[in-house]
């Protein structure tokens, strides 16, 4: 005998409610959850990978599946712990263009000091279009802001040429480190020599060691078209104030032009 509930109509809407219930949480927790940790790890073991085939796997299925990605992603850049912050930019780097909706967040998070280092590299790992950000960033009040701009900007490599005139502008700052990577972000980028070279030989006499140096590594970057620091980076090789910066300048001028490269010991 087949017993009916005495209540179908109620049973119905009962059932119907507890799975509508079940269906909310669960998009709730996939909304949460985004894409699982465990399947990044998995994807990002192929990314690392010394394979080329593996990697490209990787990296078709980080951009496949970009916009359920990019959360975590950016979940990670706001990590305390370095290494996290590291993988995030790993796989920003190979997002490339397909990473330009977290550009957004991105650009507030490099005002916060804890992520801003990670999220200048994971906005240069996007590509040009995170390029404004990073200029606009140059012309901030804080040191560490404006610091890790040119440090993505360097990143960018030819890609921020259009940036060039801000980094000339800049290695007049009075902050050591802004100076610094702004001296590396040209030569990284190695392009409009015209304003690049002349602004370069301009810190050779940084009261900075460090930019010193780095303004004389990055000449080198530029070869035969910074042939007119040939003389002014002889004069290092020679007659440098330490040892450091008199083997920087020999390096670089043989880069720049292997007929003028002395010969020798540079202690």
């Amino acid at each position: 005998m087949k017993l009916e509930s005495p209540h179908p109509d109620r049973d119905y809407w009962i059932a119907m409610g507890i799975f509508t219930l079940c269906t909310l949480c669960f998009i709730h927790i996939n909304q949460e959850t985004g894409y699982p940790d465990s399947q990044f790890k998995f994807w990002l073991g192929y990314l690392t990978s010394k394979r080329p085939e593996l990697q490209q796997l990787a990296i078709s299925e980080f951009r496949q599946e970009s916009e359920a990605v990019i959360p975590l992603l950016v979940s990670k850049i706001e990590s305390k712990d370095t290494n996290v912050q590291a993988q995030a930019v790993l796989v920003f780097n190979a997002l490339d263009g397909h990473g330009r909706p977290a550009v957004p967040k991105l650009a507030m998070m490099l005002h916060q000091e804890t992520s801003s280092l990670a999220a200048a590299r994971a906005l240069a790992g996007i590509g040009r279009s995170s390029l404004p950000v990073l200029t606009n960033a140059l012309h901030s009040p804080v040191r560490f802001v404006r610091s890790n701009a040119a440090r993505g900007i360097g990143l960018l490599h030819s890609d921020g040429r259009v940036a060039v005139p801000l980094l000339v502008k800049v290695l007049d700052d009075y902050d050591d480190d802004l100076r610094y990577f702004a001296s590396r972000a040209l030569g990284h980028i190695a392009e409009v020599p015209e304003q690049a070279v002349p602004a370069l030989l301009g810190r050779l006499d940084d009261r900075n060691l460090e930019v010193r140096r780095m303004a004389i590594v990055s000449l080198g970057k530029f070869h035969a078209q910074a042939r007119s620091a040939v003389p002014a980076l002889r004069q290092k090789a020679l007659r440098g104030a330490n040892q450091e910066i008199r083997q920087a300048a020999a390096f670089a001028l043989k880069e720049v032009d292997p007929t003028a490269a002395i010969t020798g010991s540079m202690n």
